[in-house]
């Protein structure tokens, strides 16, 4: 019987009841909340965690090495935002890798927009002040009266850009300006491009 009622004392729980500052129970509080957690659950982690580690040091003090119930709070929310960033880095990266992708292909379109710009006043002297005029679109060549499709390399060199620009051209819809689009066939994975009629 004995047994039976040192079993019972402890699965028993108590209602523990301690003095904290309101500003300092009100962040433990919020913090939790943002944790998916309770205060009774981590107020139970951090009891555990703190036996533990006197356990491991039992001829320690309190005075020589006191374990501070911040310290723990803040160890084990490190752990907690270190595992969130394990579970999550894939998506972070992933967006991360996106937005400089998108940089750097306005940063491409800007510069062969500029570079475009400054070679058609270099090849203009006698009107400098002028704007740059498009360059025509060649006649679409035929064979046996069927219209021949381009690839993006085919029409850089007609319109006298590179493919890349072409697929730029294509995706901000200044292609149809300048006379072609996309015809909705592919040459496997290349898109191919047909005059605008």
């Amino acid at each position: 019987m004995v047994e039976r009622s040192n079993k019972q004392e402890v699965n028993e729980q108590t209602l523990a009841s301690f003095k904290i500052s309101q500003e300092l129970w009100q962040r433990f509080q919020a913090r939790c909340i943002e944790q998916d957690s309770t205060t009774p659950k981590v107020l139970s982690q951090l009891i555990i965690n703190y036996l533990e580690q006197t356990d491991k040091n039992p001829t320690a003090n309190s005075q020589s090495s006191p374990i501070n119930l911040e310290q723990i709070l803040t160890e084990k929310m490190a752990e907690i935002v270190e595992d969130y960033i394990q579970k999550n880095l894939e998506n972070y990266l992933s967006n991360q890798v996106e937005n400089r992708l998108d940089k750097l292909i306005q940063q491409v379109f800007e510069r062969h927009l500029k570079f475009n710009i400054n070679e058609q006043a270099r090849s203009e002297p006698s009107a400098p002040t002028s704007t740059p005029e498009k360059p025509q679109p060649k006649a679409p060549q035929r064979k046996n009266n069927v219209l021949t499709l381009k690839t993006a390399k085919e029409l850089g060199e007609i319109l006298g850009v590179s493919a890349p620009y072409i697929t730029t051209l294509n995706r901000i819809g200044e292609l149809q300006q300048r006379g072609w689009e996309d015809s909705g066939k592919r040459r496997g994975k290349t898109i191919l491009y047909k005059p605008i009629d």
